[in-house]
């Protein structure tokens, strides 16, 4: 068939045409012959002429074996009367959007479940090295070097729990296992002197878990043509939270150790973390009930969060049939 492509005349370039040209050489070697049309210059009465001739000379190719005939049209846009917009009006941004994202019971539930989750996780990083001594009796050294092992559990595990999500779905059941993984990673460093090099191992494949399941959930919770709005509005109450809890933390902090001081410190005087890390629990612990929520929720709204990504509720429903 003839291919036609229309490409604005405001926008070509002598690169776009030298483009063109080299693809149209490459076709050419790759899959038979194909004649190039490339239409600079002509009048709207002359364009259906060479339109017509390129039939007729696809006709006579194809007798000779060729595969097809493409045409290169830059100025097609000149010679229609209408104008054709890619844009639907109903996918123009709007500030009415931001109210449509935030009555979408959904998107509220995930958009809480990214707040809670990353307050639990990034806070309780910056202040990991320093419980890690108090509590632990490490070394300073050595309290940097364990909580720096985090992210290079995330290298490994996101993109195994990624490929999960792709392939079999369940994101909804995984934000679930992964708050849980969370709250229980935080209570034993709380409560308990477990090996803290095990609890690490742990958080990082907590912290793949949810990203893992979350952030691709979006994309079937709100329409295409909002998505970047959805994921502004998301980061926007992340960052707020991460401004916030840090904050609340140190309070705790100061509250719970009146008057230690960095002499005694020192001298070895030692911080009681374990109201903060509970803090960091109870965190985790909103997180799981969102996620519940979300799954739960999930069942009614019909969003298809437990199915694998590139499937859809009527693409799963026609394979049940």
């Amino acid at each position: 068939d003839i291919g036609l492509y229309r490409v604005n005349p405001k926008s070509i370039t002598k690169e776009h045409m030298d483009c063109i040209l080299d693809r149209s050489k490459k076709m050419v070697k790759r899959r038979s012959r194909y004649e190039v049309f490339a239409l600079k210059n002509y009048t709207k009465k002359t364009y259906h002429n060479k339109l017509l001739n390129a039939k007729k000379s696809k006709s006579n190719m194809l007798k000779k074996g060729a595969k097809g005939v493409i045409i290169y049209d830059i100025k097609l846009d000149k010679q229609i009367k209408s104008s054709v917009s890619l844009i639907d009006k109903d996918e123009e941004f709007r500030l009415s959007d931001l109210g449509k994202l935030f009555t979408n019971k959904s998107f509220l539930l995930i958009t809480a479940l990214c707040v809670t989750f990353y307050a639990a996780v990034f806070p309780f990083l910056k202040y990991a090295p320093d419980f890690f001594f108090h509590k632990f009796g490490m070394s300073r050294e050595a309290s940097g070097d364990i909580a720096s092992m985090l992210p290079y559990g995330t290298v490994i595990f996101t993109p195994l729990f990624g490929w999960f999500v792709d392939k079999k779905g369940k994101s909804a059941t995984l934000m679930i296992y992964g708050s849980l993984l969370l709250v229980f990673v935080h209570l034993l460093f709380g409560l308990t002197s477990f090996n803290v090099y095990i609890l690490m191992v742990l958080l990082g494949i907590a912290f793949s878990l949810v990203p893992a399941a979350m952030w691709p959930s979006v994309a079937k919770i709100v329409p295409e043509y909002r998505i970047g709005t959805a994921y502004g509005a998301m980061f926007s109450l992340q960052n707020l939270g991460l401004f916030a809890v840090p904050i609340l933390a140190g309070t705790i902090l100061d509250k719970v150790n009146p008057g230690i001081t960095p002499v005694m410190i020192e001298a070895g005087a030692k911080l009681n973390y374990t109201p903060t890390i509970l803090m960091f629990a109870l965190f985790g612990i909103m997180g799981f009930i969102f996620a519940l929520l979300l799954k739960r929720n999930d069942k009614t709204s019909g969003y298809g969060l437990e199915l694998p990504s590139n499937q859809t509720v009527e693409q799963q429903e026609e394979i049940t049939k």
